[in-house]
């Protein structure tokens, strides 16, 4: 029987693609101190089809989204490994799970999952970064990725209300259903050392250094996110004009992959 069923629910940029690296990295690790974080329930990405190293289908079946690939493996799945295994707890990682939206379907997934392994307990664990850098970094991530091409006030003009910065209100909803929510403060880690925190806070259990995991999101400088913001917008006029060049496709592909 599963004693434990422990839901790191993000928040996002807050260290969770180095955590979540490193414990799939230390996946056969974590099973000798009876710990099994799930090979499936992961997904993949891009165009490419790149793994996930986190639960993010797991995530995407609690919230109902129509991004959830049943072939990538739901609760069902979950629950059929954890039964291969002699274990007692179960950790699911992705920080989807914080999104305000359909919370309390998520909730019921989880209390659903938690009965259905039999554990006594339901531990959430969430990492919260000061909202101004939480916002600095979204924003960075929304221009990198072609998301969005306004100026960094615009964006905080847009964001300010935004659900997922008032931190008493997003996490109340799990309290409410668990019990008390493990908060840990993030702001300024290294890749390595918010893996470290986990480990020893988190889990008192060793975990692969995230070098042998998945490459970590870098930060982009100030100047970085500028020129990615103009270069984006340079590329969205081209498309609706249709006069899309071939250089701009190369520009693109490198924005995409190879800055971060």
């Amino acid at each position: 029987m599963v004693d434990e069923l422990i839901m790191h629910i993000g928040t996002h940029k807050t260290g969770t693609t180095a955590i979540q690296g490193a414990l799939s990295a230390s996946r056969e690790i974590l099973l000798t101190d009876r710990l099994l974080y799930p090979s499936t329930g992961r997904g993949a990405y891009g165009q490419r089809r790149t793994p996930y190293t986190g639960h993010a289908n797991l995530a995407r079946e609690a919230g109902g989204w129509d991004m959830f690939d049943p072939d990538a493996g739901g609760s069902d799945d979950v629950v059929a490994e954890a039964k291969d295994h002699d274990i007692d707890s179960v950790l699911v990682s992705a920080e989807d799970f914080s999104v305000p939206e359909g919370v309390e379907r998520k909730i019921r997934w989880v209390r659903t999952l938690g009965e259905r392994l039999g554990v006594t307990r339901v531990r959430v664990v969430v990492y919260l970064r000061p909202q101004w850098e939480y916002m600095e970094s979204s924003y960075a991530e929304l221009v990198r990725s072609g998301y969005s091409q306004r100026l960094f006030p615009g964006q905080v003009d847009l964001d300010i209300d935004h659900p997922r910065f008032e931190y008493p209100g997003l996490l109340e909803p799990w309290s409410d259903a668990f019990g008390q929510v493990d908060v840990y403060g993030y702001s300024g880690y290294s890749p390595s050392s918010v893996v470290d925190h986990f480990a020893t806070e988190v889990l008192d259990l060793p975990i692969a250094a995230p070098s042998l995991s998945k490459r970590p999101n870098r930060r982009a400088g100030e100047k970085t996110i500028e020129m990615l913001r103009c270069l984006r917008g340079l590329l969205a006029v081209a498309r609706a004009d249709s006069k899309l060049p071939e250089v701009f496709f190369g520009v693109r592909q490198l924005l995409r992959e190879e800055i971060p």
